[in-house]
Order: structure tokens, then sequence, then C-alpha cells
């Protein structure tokens, strides 16, 4: 009796490792950090502009920033056989774009989205928006997504625990600050935000 009882709690042991929960995955949607509904500033009208793109209402998108949709990058799209155009670069046009951070953010998830920016351009271009305004959350978070979703999880804890540090009220930042604050931050990684952006980072495989 003594022996089956033992056999029994070893099973059931087992069934309960073996139905452990998965760790749940982080989902990231900038509208939960902001979602501007009266359009005051310029910082309101790039994020909204941001957030319509991302819910594929281009035509919203185009009414705040029609001038962005006459853009030609034509010059950097690089086409293969058996794949999608991709953009690898615009030259000096990004340098001479524009020197606000949320016009260079715009841009930024603007060409990803109409001309599939390959992600280390894409994350490039992210990391000039934060050097330009070390402040702008928006940018943080859309770099710490892109981090994140293509496994390096520290750079993103990093990135989303200097955004709590700006804005410790905000919700969405709170809740995924929950999924990260137990990730060890590299002790090498820059204590300055501009000198971490300024890192060059390659993808292997990458999560477009």
């Amino acid at each position: 009796m003594k022996s089956l009882l033992s056999i029994s709690l070893l099973l059931i042991g087992i069934i309960a490792l073996g139905c452990e929960p998965e760790k749940e995955e982080v989902r990231f949607s900038l509208e939960n950090y902001y979602n501007p509904k009266t359009l005051i500033s310029h910082e309101d009208s790039a994020i909204a502009f941001i957030n319509y793109l991302q819910k594929n209402e281009i035509e919203k998108a185009r009414q705040l920033f029609p001038k962005m949709f006459e853009i030609d990058v034509s010059v950097g799209i690089i086409k293969m056989e058996g794949e999608e155009p991709f953009l690898v670069g615009v030259g000096e046009y990004v340098n001479d774009y524009s020197n606000n951070t949320y016009d260079l953010l715009a841009l930024t998830c603007y060409l990803k989205k109409q001309y599939n920016t390959r992600i280390d351009f894409y994350d490039k271009m992210i990391r000039g928006s934060i050097r330009l305004d070390t402040t702008n959350i928006a940018a943080m978070y859309l770099l710490s997504e892109i981090r994140y979703e293509n496994g390096l999880a520290t750079d993103a804890a990093y990135l989303i625990s200097k955004m709590r540090k700006i804005e410790k009220r905000n919700q969405e930042i709170n809740r995924i600050y929950s999924f990260t604050k137990d990730i060890e931050i590299d002790k090498s990684l820059p204590v300055s935000l501009y000198e971490f952006a300024k890192l060059e980072v390659i993808y292997v495989d990458p999560v477009e």
C-alpha cells in the first residue's frame, strides 16, 4: 500500500511538472502607452500618426503628415528573387529631414510600414530619434519592443527601466515592467541612454 501511494505521488508530481504553464510573453502596443485624442502638440500628432499606421488606418495617417507620403526612397530599396522588396537605407536624406525627435520617429515608422524597412536600419533610425531626445518614451517603447521580440530581453529590460524612471505612473509602462523586472540587466550596458543609443546591433534571423 505504501509503495502504491509513493508511485501515485510520483505520477502526480510528473504530471504537475508537465502541465506547468509557460512563461507569458510581453505584448507590446504603443497605443496602450499613449493614444492622444486631442492633438495639441507635435508629439501628439506624431504618436497619433504612428498609432494609425500600426492599425493600418493609412488615410487617417495621411491627413496628419501628407507630405511624408510624397517621399521617394526607391534608391534604398533592394529587390531579391523570392523575397519582398525591403528598404536598407535612405542615404543622407534622414540627416536632412528634421532635427525633431518626433518627426524622425514618425518617418521611421512610416518607412517601416510602407517600404518594409530592414530591421537593423529600423533599429538605427529609432536610436537616432532617442539621441535627439533621451526623454522620447515612444521611441524607447518601440525600441524595447523589437529588442525583446528578437531575443534581446536584457536590452528591453534596460529600456523599460529607463522609461519607468521618467513615467512611473503610466499603466502600460508598469505593465511591461512587471514582465521584465526580474531580468538581470547587463552591467556592461552604458548608464547613459544617449550612449546606449549609439551602440550598433546585428540581428540574426530577425522577427520583423
